[in-house]
């Protein structure tokens, strides 16, 4: 071997004698067949899955508990609190005096008419031939019983046997018709869920649904109620808060259109955190309905429906 050779002593030796050649390193540890494995499993779940699951929607809206034997007694006309021969907690028949209003007005009409009315009958009774004094007897007496009668319905009055709960008027207070003055509840309350859904999800509510109820300010405790009644009619804010009253409309805020779905609670209490604790007439939550399912990959590609309803 020249020295005029391209290649090194050594790499020729190499060449010229024994060889063993090498392989590349196939060390594979017993956990990465186990790890494969167990990829294509969760790969064939998932496409499973995706191919046979289904995804709930649901309907949901604010509610307010209300108590079915309980009527809030309000003023058909405006006027002064006079007196409230009443207290929370007192038993009253029906017809018992509960608030009592005062209009000065008609008042002082009612006094001047009952002295017209005086004066006229002892002229009537001095000269019964007296024609015009027997008018003005007739006429005064149909005007003091109309004012009388207008006085008399300023005297609110217990509309059944109950309970006097809230009283949310007080002396000299100035009420309007339709104001809320007293509560009255009987002993054995039923109480009742009034939950306000988006009117758009009307057709896909109904009647035997599932219900679940979230009572404010109680977290992750629900209640499992079952849909009594859906109203037919879609209502907006003004009719919801002339349904509810407003001193419970006045709390919930409604933008939009709704329809009234109506469930019964089984008790009159809950339990949370080892404790019971009592329903109040409006104590407000958030209530929720299935209304539909769907297979999660229609969800996930919305063409697919389309496909299978021209299909169809």
């Amino acid at each position: 071997m020249t020295d005029e050779s391209i290649f090194r002593k050594e790499a020729l030796d190499y060449h010229a004698g024994a060889r063993t050649e090498g392989a590349l390193l196939m060390m594979l540890p017993g956990w990465a067949g186990w790890t494969y494995r167990l990829l294509l499993a969760v790969l064939a779940v998932a496409a499973l899955f995706l191919l046979f699951g289904s995804v709930s929607q649901y309907s949901e809206g604010p509610a307010v508990i209300r108590t079915g034997d309980r009527a809030g007694v309000t003023a058909t006309l405006g006027g002064v609190v006079a007196s409230v021969p009443v207290t929370s907690g007192d038993t009253v028949r029906a017809g018992d005096l509960l608030v009592a209003l005062r209009s000065a007005d008609e008042t002082a009409q009612v006094a001047s008419v009952e002295r017209e009315f005086e004066s006229a009958l002892v002229r009537m009774l001095a000269d019964p031939q007296d024609r015009a004094a027997r008018q003005a007897v007739a006429s005064l007496r149909t005007e003091k019983d109309l004012l009388t009668a207008r006085l008399g319905e300023r005297l609110v009055r217990a509309p059944i046997d109950g309970t006097v709960g809230d009283i949310r008027v007080r002396v000299g207070q100035v009420v309007s018709p339709g104001d809320v003055l007293v509560s009255i509840g009987r002993e054995a309350q039923r109480f009742s869920v009034v939950v306000l859904m988006p009117g758009r999800q009307r057709p896909e509510l109904a009647k035997g649904q599932n219900l679940r109820l979230e009572l404010t300010g109680y977290s992750y405790v629900y209640h499992d109620l079952t849909i009594e009644r859906v109203d037919d009619e879609v209502i907006g804010p003004q009719e919801v808060r002339r349904m509810l009253g407003r001193e419970v409309a006045d709390a919930i805020a409604v933008t939009g259109p709704v329809v009234v779905v109506r469930a019964t609670l089984p008790t009159t209490s809950f339990e949370t955190d080892g404790r019971t604790y009592q329903y109040y007439d409006g104590m407000h939550g958030v209530a929720r309905a299935r209304v539909r399912s769907e297979r999660l990959l229609t969800t996930l590609i919305p063409g697919i429906r389309l496909i299978t309803e021209t299909g169809r």
